[in-house]
């Protein structure tokens, strides 16, 4: 997972809970690496499955100086740009036979998804060190083998924070005195398509966020798939947008992303995802998913997605 806006992290039903110990506990956890506000109130597990159910939904935050708020494949009046918009969605930089999940840098959190009633489907964490993220049982999570699945009707609700590392900056353009990402930029991309990208100068050091993408509000088409996704955000990047990166097929995790941040602190993610709902199956070939799941919207998800809080924290 990354932090500060940026989430990349197997069903969790009753069954499984009663035949596998629970190694993370949610609540204690997002309230001693996370708190602050509107975090583990009112809980309850209806479906006894570790993961609370029904959440109260973090507060509304606002939109990074820099975030892209109009989405892939629009001009800057809304209208749909055809030429750009297949430049974006081609499948290119993914290594597919990759089957392990990636997570570097001191960027950690929390993903829990939840059906289209209230409750929770699947859960994953990231302790923000050098250990893979893991689902609650303890098994490594956003692998091809154990893939983060998501309700196309449902909600995806997280919880970031960065660890107060000396490699991270301690102001930026906008001021600041503490550690955090400053004058960061950050992008999210699913199967090449540019799902969210963004950033800000951060001059009140905020090094905790939290917010919620509600999937039944913006897709307007329930499907199955399984896709990879990759994210990244890197600090004193400033305010020009991060390009497209892609990584050799041999070593995803070397990237771009290394020359990108040209010796700044940087956190970099990249798993694997399954949508379960019950409408059409895109399971085919990787093109195909990409051009059917941009065409369906949701290269407009996390950009019209309501806006994430985001807080200074110890």
């Amino acid at each position: 997972m990354l932090a500060l806006g940026i989430v990349v992290f197997t069903t969790a039903g009753p069954a499984l809970a009663q035949e596998m110990p629970v190694v993370v506990d949610l609540e204690a956890f997002i309230a001693s690496e996370i708190g602050g506000p509107g975090i583990v109130d009112n809980l309850g597990d209806l479906n006894d499955d570790s993961i609370f159910d029904f959440p109260d939904l973090p507060p509304e935050g606002i939109e990074g100086i820099w975030d892209d708020t109009l989405g892939v494949g629009l001009d800057e009046d809304g209208n749909f740009d055809d030429e750009e918009f297949f430049r974006r969605v081609l499948p290119e930089g993914f290594d597919l036979a990759a089957s392990d999940a990636v997570a570097m840098g001191p960027c950690g959190g929390v993903l829990i998804s939840y059906d289209a009633g209230g409750l929770s489907i699947d859960a994953a964490v990231d302790r923000g060190d050098a250990d893979p993220p893991m689902d609650i049982y303890g098994k490594p999570a956003f692998t091809k083998d154990n893939p983060f699945q998501a309700d196309t009707r449902g909600l995806l609700l997280y919880w970031g924070f960065t660890r107060d590392v000396p490699t991270l900056s301690t102001s930026g353009s906008g001021g600041g005195s503490a550690t955090a990402f400053h004058d960061h930029q950050w992008n999210v991309t699913i199967l090449g398509i540019s799902a969210d990208n963004g950033g800000d100068p951060n001059p009140g050091d905020k090094n905790r966020n939290a917010g919620v993408t509600d999937l039944g509000d913006l897709l307007p088409l329930d499907f199955r798939a399984v896709v990879k996704g990759k994210a990244a955000i890197i600090d004193t990047y400033g305010p020009e947008r991060l390009p497209e990166f892609s990584a050799p097929d041999d070593d995803p995790t070397s990237d771009d992303i290394d020359v990108l941040a040209a010796g700044n602190e940087f956190c970099f993610g990249e798993g694997w995802f399954e949508f379960v709902g019950d409408g059409l199956p895109f399971f085919e070939a990787p093109a195909l998913i990409a051009g059917a799941l941009a065409l369906l919207g949701f290269s407009g998800i996390l950009f019209n997605a309501r806006t994430a809080l985001s807080w200074r924290s110890g």
